[in-house]
Formats: structure tokens, sequence, C-alpha cells
């Protein structure tokens, strides 16, 4: 396995440690479309099914450790948006 596959891989399990967040009836069609990103090795978007989830206003607000996980793969990633902002928002109002 050439190093590539073995950071692709590692990036793999990381985002899917995110799913439980997702497991639930009415999270269906995020987990669905998280699957598949997942599937194509788009882990950016697997990853933002997650963070759309967690924006919703139904969703529960996000423990700190799971906003801390969502950051340091934005970070990996090196993905700049907002969504990491609107979490920590959220996670604060509710803690």
């Amino acid at each position: 396995m050439s190093t590539q596959e073995l950071g692709t891989q590692e990036l793999r399990i990381s985002v899917a440690k995110l799913r439980p967040i997702l497991e639930g009836p009415e999270q269906q069609g995020y987990l669905l479309l998280f699957d598949e990103f997942l599937d194509e090795h788009e882990f950016g978007l697997a990853l933002h099914c997650v963070c759309d989830y967690l924006l919703e206003p139904q969703a529960p607000a996000p423990h700190p450790a799971t906003v801390e996980r969502i950051a340091l793969l934005h970070s990996v990633m090196q993905i700049e948006d907002e969504c990491l902002k609107s979490l920590h928002q959220k996670a604060e109002l509710a803690g």
C-alpha cells in the first residue's frame, strides 16, 4: 500500500467515525449521502453532511469533542468555511 493510499485510508476512517451522529430515523437522508460520499472518497462532502445535520435547528448541540474532531478534519483537508464557527456557537449556547 502506498503512502498516499495509507493517508486516504486513515482519512476515510477518521471521517467514518462521525457516522453514528447520523444514525437515526430523522437523519436518514444525511446518512445515505454520507455513505455515498464516503464510498466515492469524497471525504469533504461526507464531513459536510455531518456539519449540515448538526447545524439543523432540531439537531442536538454537538459535544465539544465532536466539534474538535470536525475542526481537525477541516484542518487536515484544508477546508475553510463558516460551519466550524457555527458549530462552536451552537455548542457554546447549549453548554
